[in-house]
């Protein structure tokens, strides 16, 4: 099977509700509903699909009207797969996943949502699990498909406490407000604490530099940055905004708050980097990847705290739309607003291996 980035593919979605109306105790039972339309065994690789009933990803778009609420679970910075992320689908089988939305979103004013399932099929494949496993592994290059499912309305009858504010974890706001301007390491040995130190040096370089030359090529001709074009796509005054007001925001997290580097291995999976709730500033969990990546270059641990860090509501909000540089190319060429939401973009931007001009 072939597939380019934005192509069709054999998945479809569909989302139902319990109800369309809620009172303030209710739970927000959502079933997704993911079908191989297709007459040929399908592997699907497992991550941004909400399948396992496990708030790892961030696949819907939750509004009360126009606007959109926050995310509650975590996101993760991944490596290549393993055959075990992959799940096998029947020829026209459907796979039913039952979440609670109000578990991972903040559903709290009262009245009208709507509820869509939008992400990517990051990898399918008519192969072994192994043999897609072992492509990107070799390769990193992700062959990403859009899913997008009906649309679900419901009715919130009543308000209910917030569970976040400004987009921060309500329950959070106090530990912040309390936090000091060093560096928090818990459950981390002293050679952990020392790599860590080395690695916020350096991904404060690289975020440094990154805003300077993005500053730079501001006040010349943006629209021909090289560099920019690589990662973010064809220029647009307003994007190249909100890409120079992310770093801005990632050189102010690394030079004037308190970041909490976690090493517990807490719900670490094989494969990640790193994860974070994006609604919970400055605390970043450490997994095995992130402790044998260089300290520098490609997927680095410098890189990959810079890719956390955009994670933050409160510092850029990026999503992990794609993976990996080949996927993060095209997805600049194909889809410029999600490579400027996209966190390893933000990365390659910054690491830049390959080096190149703006």
């Amino acid at each position: 099977m072939s597939n380019n980035t934005e192509g069709s593919t054999p998945l479809s979605a569909k989302i139902e509700l319990s109800s369309s109306r809620y009172q303030s105790h209710d739970g927000q039972d959502c079933r997704v509903i993911l079908t191989n339309n297709s007459d040929r065994t399908l592997n699907v690789l497992k991550w941004q699909l909400p399948i396992e009933g496990m708030w790892d990803c961030d696949p819907f778009w939750v509004k009360r009207g126009e606007e959109v609420e926050v995310y509650l679970g975590k996101v993760m910075k991944r490596a290549a797969p393993k055959p075990h992320d992959y799940i096998t689908m029947d020829p026209q089988e459907s796979i039913e996943t039952d979440f609670d939305l109000s578990e991972a979103y903040n559903i709290s004013k009262a009245g009208k949502y709507t509820v869509e399932l939008d992400t990517r099929v990051l990898d399918v494949g008519t192969q072994e699990p192994k043999t897609l496993a072992k492509r990107l592994d070799d390769t990193r290059e992700f062959q990403s498909l859009k899913l997008r499912s009906n649309i679900a309305e419901f009715e919130l009858l009543e308000d209910r406490s917030p569970k976040q504010v400004g987009g921060v974890d309500s329950k959070w706001r106090a530990l912040m407000a309390s936090a000091a301007k060093i560096s928090e390491f818990r459950a981390c040995n002293t050679n952990q604490r020392n790599e860590l130190d080395q690695a916020k040096e350096a991904a404060e370089t690289i975020a440094k530099e990154a805003l300077s030359v993005l500053s730079g090529a501001e006040q010349a001709n943006p629209a021909e940055a090289l560099r920019y074009k690589e990662w973010f796509g064809k220029y647009t005054q307003q994007n190249y905004a909100r890409v120079l007001a992310d770093y801005k925001n990632i050189v102010d997290a690394l030079t004037t708050k308190q970041i909490i580097f976690n090493c517990s291995m807490e719900d670490c999976r094989d494969g990640v980097f790193a994860y974070v709730y994006p609604a919970r500033p400055y605390e970043i969990f450490l997994c095995s990847a992130f402790w044998n990546a260089e300290l520098t270059g490609t997927d680095s641990r410098a890189g990959t705290i810079v890719h956390e860090l955009s994670h933050f509501n409160v510092v850029a909000g990026t999503d992990d739309n794609v993976y990996g540089q080949s996927a993060c190319r095209q997805l600049a060429i194909n889809s410029p607003e999600e490579a400027i939401a996209n966190a390893d973009s933000h990365e390659y931007f910054a690491e830049n291996t390959p080096e190149l001009p703006m």
